[in-house]
């Protein structure tokens, strides 16, 4: 070991909530474990991007243009634009600056661009010594891997056999689950048991809006189309997020709705929630859908966006952990068949199960503790 104090610098980029989501649970993890580490966590452009800036860019290409952003995700960017951005100065000055401030000795990365810069600062300046890529999507897009890596964390098997498929070394690849939040790990064991209605969770917003924009009108439609089941039958739980424009116009929208119905903003409390109900009604970001299999919480999947969005539904479907709610009407359908054949859901809920990894956050930590600092 060098003479650095033990610092990790765990980085993300805003774009939607599932990147920061993801490095703040292994930042709460590794603090768990080793309370005496200097952890910082932070998106390293955010004072050269404004967030909000980027969040616009992301849903304004998924809405107008999904087929290039599905082939950008896929095959790339022609020309060797990425990394062209890799290299600009002022992006590696800005992270350099960083790294040297925080004396960091670990850098873990929720995306691939601060990972691919940190990798650079590596290779060509030595300023850090090991570099972590966590994969927050149950697919893979063409950016990854980077040769000279640490190390690697996915959410699935299939994602390690991805990386051999490409040319990839996989002793580094670990299949830990995406990092969700330590609290998952306190539900470990714990049954939720079903009450006579059927309780589902609606989440339409997060940190940031992101994908939800392009969705307004669907969640209205959506909230018409439930009102036709009875209290008796039915209890639905609504997440806004951050977005409190939007949670109150869905107040002023169900006020006039005999459907029941309690609305949220930003709840701190998801693992809790997400085990109180038998359904969620959702977009499928990665870490989303990681947390909903932790607690066995099956998904009826709202119109899917390209790119990721696309991966992790097609890796949902294929384990029979989801259902496809592209209009109004297949929600309501598959809302009533949950309803009339409780094993139906009950078979959703463990395919769900299998999938789940409730201490993800938890066993990466440890794995970087004892890769690094010897620490078991």
């Amino acid at each position: 070991m060098t003479s650095k104090k033990n610092s990790v610098s765990i980085v993300y980029l805003s774009i939607g909530s599932g990147h920061q989501v993801a490095a703040e649970a292994l930042a709460e993890a590794l603090q768990l474990q080793a309370p005496k580490l200097d952890i910082h966590t932070f998106d390293p452009f955010s004072q050269l991007i404004d967030p909000g800036i980027l969040e616009k860019f992301q849903s304004a290409s998924i809405t107008l243009t999904p087929g290039l952003y599905d082939s950008v995700w896929r095959r790339g960017t022609p020309g060797n634009f990425f990394e062209r951005i890799i290299e600009l100065d002022l992006l590696q000055d800005t992270m350099t600056k960083k790294f040297q401030a925080y004396e960091s000795q670990v850098v873990i990365a929720t995306h691939v661009l601060p990972c691919a810069i940190s990798l650079a600062i590596k290779q060509d300046a030595g300023l850090v010594e090991n570099v972590y890529g966590v994969i927050t999507d149950f697919g893979l897009h063409t950016y990854w891997p980077l040769s000279g890596m640490d190390g690697y964390f996915v959410g699935h098997d299939s994602l390690r056999n991805l990386f051999h498929y490409r040319r990839m070394d996989v002793k580094n690849v670990y299949v830990t689950g995406i990092p969700i939040r330590p609290s998952f790990a306190k539900l470990s064991g714990r049954v939720h048991k079903r009450s006579k209605r059927l309780n589902v969770l609606f989440v339409v917003g997060g940190i940031r809006s992101g994908g939800y924009r392009e969705l307004r009108l669907d969640i209205f439609n959506v909230l018409d189309v439930l009102n036709a089941f009875s209290k008796e039958n039915l209890h639905l739980t609504i997440v806004t997020g951050n977005q409190r424009k939007l949670m109150q116009q869905i107040k002023d929208h169900t006020s006039d709705l005999q459907l029941d119905v309690t609305v949220l903003g930003f709840v701190k409390t998801m693992h809790e929630l997400m085990n109180q109900h038998d359904i969620l009604i959702s977009k499928p970001g990665g870490v989303t859908v990681a947390e909903a299999m932790a607690v066995g919480l099956p998904i009826i999947v709202l119109r899917a966006g390209p790119g990721q969005e696309r991966a992790n539904t097609d890796f949902l479907a294929r384990h029979g952990a989801a259902v496809s709610g592209e209009s109004p009407t297949n929600v309501y359908e598959i809302i009533q068949h949950c309803l009339t054949d409780p094993l139906y859901l009950k078979h959703l809920k463990n395919n769900a199960s299998i999938l789940g990894f409730s201490q993800s956050a938890q066993t990466i930590a440890q794995i970087v503790l004892q890769k690094v600092y010897n620490k078991a």
